[in-house]
């Protein structure tokens, strides 16, 4: 059979039963369905599929990233999910393996379906499947699925507090050991201690959203008691009196973050960069202005956006020095541009200055700077990844839905 626009072409048998049944007819309508049927036959055939009907997975292939390279969407990485529901019970791409990828007439629906196929033989082999390709590594999130972030997951009336140094100190650090008072019991012994970080607030209306839970270390319960001993076992900075203490979650697995688009329209802010002073880069962590009351989930896709800057540019003429030396010729006079951004409160040059030609203001426009994955949700913000960036992600950009 060979593919036309309307499907297939009939083969020989079939055209030789429709001239039997056209010969029953009168000669007046045997040939104008002759004229019919031939012009049937030479319809033009469809062009080649741009798209591969299969495709076999290679080393490093992820879902989304066939869907980018045949689909133009890494989003529409569900839909090769359904035609190939063999990936469901394996839970992973096997190098190898045959994908059902889509035709490129998406009216058409999918006839053929991928299953998997054994076939045993009575030999010794290796059943393990090759291991998953990790989009993310674990180390990027799970300590903050681990730690409280945020004052408000915190009881305050259950939590221990750090009293002091055995021998009095004030601050201690790791293998340090310390007293503790009203400390909740632990199925491990093993203590989280945090403290009470910067307030999370809103920047366009000022509004606090949240208190953030800062993370120091980890204490080994030594002997239990009204004031008990612990030794620090790990810590991050160093921890005083008066630091929380909560006992330590069981360790908890990586979860599966399926990305997808936000099903409302998304326009917040990134928040905090957690101190980063030169903007937050890939696989850094930072906190928007948007939680569960804003519609936004676990795994969406967002992309930030840097806002309109002013640039500077200032024309300074530099004079060559004068030297006592008058033989050598002097260097010509010559005029440098520099550029800079102003901040938000910086103060304008005067308007005799820009008359004048010695400086000029220049507005920059708002610009795309990467794309954020959203791991932990709250009620009013929400925590997410960087997983791509075009420029450094700093605070007071605007965070929105792709393609917004």
């Amino acid at each position: 059979m060979t593919a036309n626009s309307s499907g297939i072409v009939p083969g020989a048998g079939r055209i030789m039963a429709c001239l039997l049944w056209s010969a029953r007819l009168p000669w007046l309508r045997r040939w104008a369905w002759l004229v019919a049927l031939s012009g049937f036959l030479w319809l033009p055939a469809k062009a080649g599929q741009s798209v591969p009907l299969l495709y076999t997975i290679e080393a490093g292939d992820t879902l989304w990233g066939i869907a980018a390279r045949f689909l133009d969407d890494p989003l529409r990485w569900p839909e090769l999910l359904v035609r190939n529901p063999q990936l469901v019970g394996h839970g992973a791409l096997l190098v190898g393996e045959t994908l059902v990828v889509a035709p490129d007439d998406e009216t058409t629906p999918t006839q053929l379906r991928m299953l998997p196929i054994e076939v045993r033989r009575p030999t010794v082999r290796d059943a393990s499947p090759a291991p998953a390709t990790a989009m993310i590594s674990p180390d990027a999130i799970t300590p903050f699925l681990t730690y409280p972030l945020l004052m408000g997951e915190i009881d305050s009336t259950t939590a221990g507090h750090v009293v002091t140094g055995l021998d009095g100190d004030v601050l201690l650090g790791q293998f340090s050991r310390f007293y503790a008072q009203s400390l909740p019991p632990s199925e491990n012994d093993i203590y989280t201690i945090f403290r009470p970080d910067q307030a999370l607030i809103h920047p366009l209306s000022g509004e606090r959203l949240g208190t953030a839970a800062r993370f120091l270390g980890t204490a080994q319960l030594d002997t239990p008691g009204q004031v008990a001993k612990l030794t620090i076992v790990s810590a991050v900075e160093e921890i005083s009196p008066g630091d929380r203490l909560i006992p330590r979650p069981k360790k908890v697995g990586l979860p599966y973050l399926y990305p997808t688009v936000p099903q409302v329209a998304v326009d917040a802010h990134v928040i905090s960069t957690f101190g980063s002073i030169s903007g937050a880069g890939d696989y850094a962590i930072v906190v928007i202005s948007a939680g569960s009351e804003d519609g936004v989930a676990v795994g969406n896709i967002l992309t930030t956006l840097h806002p309109n800057r002013t640039l500077l540019l200032t024309r300074e003429v530099i004079h060559p020095q004068t030297r006592g030396d008058r033989c050598r010729v002097p260097t010509a006079v010559r005029t440098t541009v520099n550029a800079r951004l102003l901040g938000c409160s910086e103060r304008l040059p005067g308007k005799r200055q820009l008359t004048s030609g010695n400086a000029e203001l220049v507005d920059l426009p708002e610009g795309r700077s990467g794309e954020l994955l959203v791991f932990r949700v709250f009620d009013r913000l929400s925590y997410a990844l960087v997983r791509r960036t075009e420029r450094a992600v700093h605070s007071g950009d605007r965070v929105v839905s792709p393609g917004a």
